[in-house]
């Protein structure tokens, strides 16, 4: 990240974590989910709520993940 993505981030010194979930087993096979763990304080400035629907898309080497509407962003806060 540079210097100025780092000045316009607040709570950027909090690192954040991906991690692999066991999620089921099917005909001898293990199925696994991808979990990425955001601190609370994040959640909270985003005005994000807990069962929000929310959308990624990858633009270029980076994950963006926002509301999936204006209409979810604003009601969330």
């Amino acid at each position: 990240m540079d210097e100025l993505d780092k000045a316009e981030c607040k709570g950027c010194e909090e690192n954040m974590k991906l991690q692999r979930h066991y999620a089921y087993k099917y005909k001898d096979k293990e199925y696994h989910k991808n979990v990425i763990v955001i601190p609370d304080e994040t959640i909270a400035e985003l005005g994000w709520k807990v069962g929000q629907e929310l959308q990624q898309r990858v633009q270029e080497d980076r994950l963006i993940i926002e509301p999936t509407s204006e209409k979810d962003k604003s009601r969330s806060k």
